[in-house]
């Protein structure tokens, strides 16, 4: 047997809490992160674990809220304002799954780019501030919901950003002077979100319960 120290006990439980096996490492993570002098080390280690919560999904809704407070608190190091390139292509749009996903019909879409992540309150919050334009949002300007996606605001609000951020992008060289932000269509979002599970040459018609790995009705599969 051997005891330690209130001191050494402050120093040792915190990072023996952050190892061990995927959920109890991160809700280790979650508990030293309310630990203000926490040393430099243990922070990058508890940033990771906060990451690997938000990505994993494996905790609770309300932890994984708080892992990104944490997140943005120690340093969020995901590329928030990122975009993918989506290219063009041929695919059913509309599904059998449900009435008002009829009727079926066949969409081709150009090659675009489309955000990775949704628009975060700080990004908005800029915008807001550089404009003057109302934001009714009770978390929006919350120092720790910085990296939160930004809520209460209407599709009037969502076209005023994409024409201040095409501003703001083609200054900053971002964006070419023919290229412009908006809002995505539904066929760009299907894209988006199935690639070529949809492929008109591989498509099936799939319905609730189908097993189809060409054609699932959700793009993480059925199950």
């Amino acid at each position: 047997m051997f005891c330690l120290s209130p001191s050494e006990l402050f120093h040792t439980l915190p990072k023996e809490l952050i190892y061990g096996p995927g959920e109890h490492a991160q809700q280790g993570a979650l508990l030293d992160s309310a630990i203000p002098t926490a040393p430099k080390i243990l922070q990058t280690q508890i940033s990771t674990q906060m990451l690997e919560i938000i990505t994993a999904a494996s905790l609770s809704i309300t932890e994984r809220n708080q892992a990104g407070r944490v997140l943005f608190r120690l340093g969020d190091p995901r590329p928030l304002a990122a975009l993918a390139d989506i290219p063009g292509g041929t695919f059913i749009f509309g599904s059998n799954s449900h009435p008002n996903s009829l009727p079926q019909s066949v969409i081709t879409v150009n090659s675009f780019r489309i955000s990775i992540y949704p628009v975060i309150n700080a990004d908005y919050a800029l915008f807001i501030h550089e404009t003057g334009r109302p934001w009714l949002s009770p978390d929006g300007r919350d120092l720790e919901r910085r990296n939160a996606p930004t809520m209460d605001l209407t599709w009037y609000d969502a076209r005023a950003y994409c024409a201040w951020l095409t501003s703001r992008w083609r200054g900053e060289k971002k964006i070419s002077e023919s290229e412009y932000v908006r809002l995505p269509t539904e066929p760009e979002w299907k894209r988006a979100a199935t690639g070529d599970l949809n492929k008109l040459e591989n498509a099936t018609h799939s319905h609730p319960g189908s097993d189809s790995d060409s054609q699932p009705i959700y793009p993480w599969g059925t199950t």
